[in-house]
């Protein structure tokens, strides 16, 4: 059995902050552009992978609101455009993430469009939860139905 090996010591400038975006720069053409907030703290001495940025944010941006730009539609399809392709591969090097271009409101203005995308979004996952609640009825429904006429248990 091979010996799985660990990395025992992380330069603290490694190390993810409370409220950092990573962006993915290389995957899949589907997936490159894509980012995330890092919820956890620098306590939790979290790393990144080297496919991703780190962008630490300064107090001119609200990280959500950053987040909700980058991961809309419109700048995924910008940010990839930038990719270079390769075999099952697209990548932003720093050249490329460097020439987007990102819309910068006031603070105040950030902030009230995360709080109307939070709501919107809440609001939207929760009619989700909704109707796979009430795909989840039906599918069990079909399938009682099939059961019964099989079985003989209803004429058809």
């Amino acid at each position: 059995m091979k010996k799985i090996d660990y990395v025992d010591d992380v330069h603290p400038d490694l190390l993810l902050e409370k409220d950092d975006l990573l962006y993915n720069r290389t995957n899949s053409p589907d997936q490159v552009g894509k980012a995330a907030i890092f919820r956890g703290s620098k306590e939790d001495a979290i790393t990144f992978a080297s496919y991703l940025v780190r962008f630490r944010l300064n107090h001119q941006v609200v990280p959500e609101f950053m987040n909700y730009v980058v991961n809309c539609d419109g700048f995924l399809g910008y940010a990839r455009r930038l990719a270079i392709p390769s075999v099952q591969q697209s990548n932003l090097n720093s050249t490329r993430y460097g020439q987007l271009i990102v819309p910068l409101p006031p603070i105040k203005e950030q902030e009230e469009i995360v709080a109307t995308l939070n709501k919107l979004t809440a609001s939207v996952a929760i009619t989700k939860n909704l109707l796979n609640r009430q795909i989840d009825t039906l599918t069990a429904y079909r399938k009682s139905l099939i059961h019964e006429c099989v079985t003989g248990q209803r004429r058809v």
